[in-house]
């Protein structure tokens, strides 16, 4: 695992650490793009959330079933999938459905046009 070798050579002028540090940069920045095909404006908190939870899978693996662990990820994998994907579909919607002012009278109220924002996962 990545994280070990890099705890057992911590100086970050070590060929191993820095090969570490440029593996996890490399696999962020392309989970990272990823999910900028779905969430543009969330994809960097999005990718860090992913690396987040497969950082997570692995430790539960070597320390216990790894099968549980890897159902836990594709769990957690599909629930950050699920609020992005939810939250570019309102976007969409809200971009489409746009208040207008009529000529009958003013624009309706922010407020009562809101809506409540998806969790950031």
């Amino acid at each position: 695992m990545y994280r070990h070798s890099a705890a057992e050579f911590p100086d970050p002028g070590h060929p191993v650490h820095r090969a570490v540090v440029e593996h996890r940069a490399w696999f962020l920045q392309t989970v990272t793009g990823l999910f900028a095909d779905i969430t543009p404006a969330q994809a960097e908190h999005a990718g860090r959330h992913f690396v987040m939870l497969r950082d997570g899978a692995m430790s539960a693996g070597y320390l216990g079933d790894p099968v549980a662990a890897g159902e836990a990820l594709v769990r957690g994998i599909e629930g950050l999938l699920r609020v992005h994907v939810a939250r570019r579909a309102d976007q969409g919607s809200a971009n489409r459905h746009r208040p207008t002012a009529s000529p009958s009278g003013p624009p309706p109220s922010p407020a009562s046009t809101a809506r409540r924002p998806a969790p950031d996962l």
